[in-house]
């Protein structure tokens, strides 16, 4: 058995969702030709359609005969009441081919929807279904035209990451150029949001596949995030941290594998993006309390611009488990109580190409090794890791 987090979406659904995935697809190519906008209604989008395919074992809902179930779409309304207040609300469709995570999906989910007020140029709050300030990419995560490569990395964005897109609470930030050529943004967070697990068994009388799927909830979650914008133009530095406890899920339960967990977590990053390449790199650190289970995970990217509208990137990424508590029939077997294991590692390589500064085509290859593979039930404590090629095409818009 293996454990996969992902962050959760709130969702709704209906027989209505033909018709608003249909309206949105109509905005995401209509309004980029017409250029509509408002004095206080701006809508905003953007659209990822993507073909993949591995080369034998299904990998993040990629399986060996191909899927172009694989998008990310969505529309934001922001209405501004007045230069210093405003609503914004973003409805999304996302697809992730034949991952087990799919049985959670609706066709129309809602991303965020908040208020947010300026009481100064330094000072901002925001109350309601908001974006975590966590990382480079938490905020812009299905944005395809920004990104390197199709989707972010799993350590530790992505399907089974340990972080959350949005929380439901509040949210105030401080921005202050008082140091110049120095200035930083402080943001502080606070609510409720979840994560959504699944595993894989193998039935002792049949044989069989068993998926099972949870969401884990984060009650009374905590986090802030420091953003520092050196002197170096295009370089800033990142660290952030969040703390919860986390109940439910298959986890997390009163009768789960761990029970219910404060959880602690912490993150560094670099971000340097320069004229002719850019370097970027995180690492996050996660772990229980009261266990001695620790994650480690992390990743590398950098990028050569050969000119103003084509790129070549590389990405390394890292998932490490440590002190993952054994079975009682392995730990008499092995004599040990605990053991520390590679989840994953992946190595990437990709060519992007943007025909506009809203229209853009990547593709991409990855070699994967670690225990992400879906239509099988791999044990860690027991199995060698699996290793798997998938590739990537996709085509990204955005207005």
């Amino acid at each position: 058995m293996i454990l996969h987090w992902s962050k959760k979406k709130s969702i709704t659904g209906n027989k209505a969702t033909p018709y608003l995935r249909s309206i949105i697809l109509l905005f995401v190519f209509y309004l980029p030709i017409t250029g509509v906008s408002q004095t206080k209604l701006n809508v905003h989008g953007y659209l990822t359609q993507a073909f993949a395919i591995s080369d034998g074992h299904q990998i993040l809902g990629i399986p060996s005969t191909g899927t172009s179930d694989y998008r990310t779409l969505a529309l934001q309304f922001r209405f501004d009441l007045d230069e210093a207040s405003n609503f914004v609300i973003q409805l999304s469709h996302k697809k992730t081919g034949k991952s087990p995570l799919a049985v959670l999906e609706k066709d129309i989910a809602l991303d965020w929807a908040f208020f947010q007020h300026k009481f100064s140029n330094q000072y901002s709050i925001k109350v309601g279904k908001i974006q975590i300030p966590f990382g480079i990419y938490n905020e812009v995560r299905d944005v395809g035209v920004l990104l390197p490569f199709y989707g972010l990395p799993y350590a530790p964005y992505g399907e089974g990451g340990y972080m959350s897109e949005t929380v439901d609470g509040l949210s105030i930030t401080f921005m202050s150029e008082d140091f110049n050529p120095w200035n930083f943004e402080f943001s502080i967070y606070a609510g409720h949001w979840s994560w959504s697990e699944w595993f894989n068994t193998k039935n002792v009388f049949s044989g069989a596949l068993e998926q099972q799927v949870g969401i884990a909830q984060i009650e009374k979650g905590v986090g802030g995030q420091l953003v520092l914008n050196t002197p170096v133009d295009g370089l800033r530095l990142i660290a952030a941290g969040q703390f919860g406890r986390v109940v439910d899920g298959l986890s997390f339960s009163e009768n789960g594998i761990l029970g219910p967990k404060n959880f602690y977590d912490g993150l560094l990053a670099i971000d340097a993006d320069f004229e002719k390449y850019f370097f970027r790199s995180e690492f996050l650190f996660l772990a229980l309390d009261k266990t001695d289970v620790q994650v480690n995970a992390g990743y590398a990217q950098a990028g050569y611009y050969f000119s103003e509208s084509f790129s070549l990137n590389i990405q390394g990424e890292m998932f490490r488990v440590n002190y993952l508590t054994l079975p009682p029939i392995l730990s008499k077997i092995t004599g040990k109580s605990s053991f520390s294991f590679d989840f994953d590692i992946d190595y990437a390589i990709g060519f992007k190409y943007n025909f506009s500064s809203n229209y853009t085509l990547k593709l991409e290859g990855h070699w994967n090794k670690g225990y992400l593979v879906e239509e099988i039930a791999l044990s860690p404590f027991q199995e060698k890791a699996a290793e798997t090629l998938y590739s990537i095409l996709s085509l990204s818009t955005s207005f």
